[in-house]
């Protein structure tokens, strides 16, 4: 078992009733790199939560056991209130958890964002940063392990190899991993989601969040160039905004749940339906988008999405106490057995 972590004095003691009330349970963040994680523990610390910046496998404060039971345990005995998965996860990790007796001890969030606002906040963090807009389509050259990569939120989320084409069973076992969080969050809602669920209560624990102003959509064909560019990049990335469309469905959803909204905010067409209705789209990439969309609708979508999650959910509850091994981020070596 992991070592307590060393908490501040004035840290949250989940031990005891809260001085004003709120949620006792231990928040479990999925930080994908770029995705305002970082805006989130910086909140937490401001109110008190005992919240190591990133938990690490090697103190055993978190991947501990591919076992959902002792990975719970694990946590709970870690003294802290606050912890961030910032690394892909394996396919194998159950997480978020699905067994209501480990569920009842955290409360498990994540934030998405836009694919193209994700890759720019990435570009402008990196030496050399350029607002050239072919860097859209280029292999990212001089980034390294998770940033090599498109479609990173489906990566980490579905725990794919570097190296490795992403696929629609990945999209599928994304898609599940997001129906667990129990709250799910997108970058332009951001203010509003922190005072609406953090700062209320009912919901958690905080006392101070910031102001909850939204950031309006950003006109994505400005930022890449045109529309014939802005086509050719949701098609590279079409299984990002593909997760991304499912988001925002999620996190409309919890708006409503948490009484941040009386109604669902509106979304409008989803990026795929978006790059279908142009004209001028290469008749190629139209025809693979007008598959993607036929694939996602309907009943029968549903039906196959809801029979895969309870496939997963079961083989996850069959896994072995063993540690996870984490999904390397670059071409460094990888066994065998994970090929």
């Amino acid at each position: 078992m992991s070592q307590p972590c060393k908490c501040p004095p004035s840290a949250i003691d989940l031990s005891r009733p809260l001085k004003g009330g709120g949620d006792r349970r231990i928040l479990l963040h999925m930080h994908l790199q770029h995705h305002a994680g970082t805006t989130l523990w910086e909140w937490a610390k401001k109110n008190g939560e005992c919240a190591p910046r990133i938990c690490h496998q090697n103190r055993h404060e978190c991947m501990f056991s591919h076992r959902e039971d002792v990975e719970a345990t694990n946590l709970l005995s870690n003294n802290v209130t606050y912890v961030s998965y910032e690394f892909p996860l394996p396919p194998q990790m159950p997480f978020p958890f699905v067994k209501p007796q480990n569920r009842e001890h955290f409360f498990f969030t994540t934030i998405m964002k836009n694919p193209v606002s994700r890759h720019m906040s990435t570009l402008h963090s990196t030496p050399g940063a350029t607002k050239d807009t072919t860097v859209f389509f280029t292999k990212d050259a001089g980034l390294k392990g998770p940033y090599s990569r498109a479609n990173l939120a489906l990566h980490w989320l579905a725990g794919i190899l570097h190296g490795k084409v992403a696929t629609e069973a990945d999209l599928q076992l994304a898609k599940c991993r997001l129906d667990l969080f129990d709250v799910v969050m997108l970058d332009s809602w951001l203010g509003e989601s922190l005072t609406g669920v953090f700062c209320n209560k009912k919901h958690w624990r905080w006392g101070k969040c910031p102001k909850p102003s939204n950031q309006p959509p950003k006109d994505n064909i400005k930022r890449i160039g045109n529309v014939t560019m802005w086509a050719a990049y949701v098609e590279q990335n079409r299984l990002s905004f593909d997760l991304y469309d499912y988001a925002r469905q999620l996190a409309a959803k919890d708006l409503v749940k948490y009484g941040v909204r009386k109604e669902a905010p509106e979304l409008g067409s989803s990026y795929l339906e978006e790059l279908e209705s142009f004209m001028d789209v290469p008749n190629e990439i139209r025809v693979r988008v007008e598959s993607a969309l036929l694939r996602s609708k309907g009943v029968e979508a549903d039906r196959i999405h809801d029979e895969a999650c309870a496939a997963l959910h079961d083989s996850w509850a069959g896994n072995a106490d063993v540690m996870p091994l984490l999904i390397p981020t670059s071409s460094n070596f990888i066994p065998s057995s994970l090929l």
